[in-house]
């Protein structure tokens, strides 16, 4: 089960916008995770909750967004977290993905894949 706002639903008008705004392509990414969670939702249909990041491409390109959460999910990305945040890590080693590690993430051969 996952829950789900009824449309026309009565909310605050900054739920409203919120909503609205996610209405495009993302990534949702784990805020709280042992390695990178993260989820594609092509649509523009989920929205994060808690302890959940939100990724967007500006130009809200699919296979650029679609290429990145298929490196988040390699052994790469996961030794780069670890390596970034993992001596901070809690129970299980689960580690507080930080908006200044989104940031920094080692793009660089993504882009130059791309460009190939």
């Amino acid at each position: 089960l996952r829950p789900v706002l009824p449309r026309g639903a009565s909310l605050p008008a900054s739920v409203g916008r919120r909503i609205d705004q996610a209405r495009r392509p993302k990534l949702l990414l784990a805020g709280l995770a042992n390695r990178f969670e993260a989820y594609l939702d092509t649509t523009g249909r989920d929205l994060g909750a808690v302890s959940t990041w939100t990724i967007y491409h500006p130009h809200d390109d699919v296979a650029s967004l679609t290429q990145l959460v298929a490196w988040l999910h390699t052994a790469t990305a996961h030794e780069w977290l670890v390596a970034e945040l993992g001596a901070a890590s809690v129970g299980h080693g689960y580690m507080t993905i930080t908006k200044r590690a989104i940031q920094q993430l080692p793009l660089e051969p993504l882009a130059h894949e791309k460009a190939a």
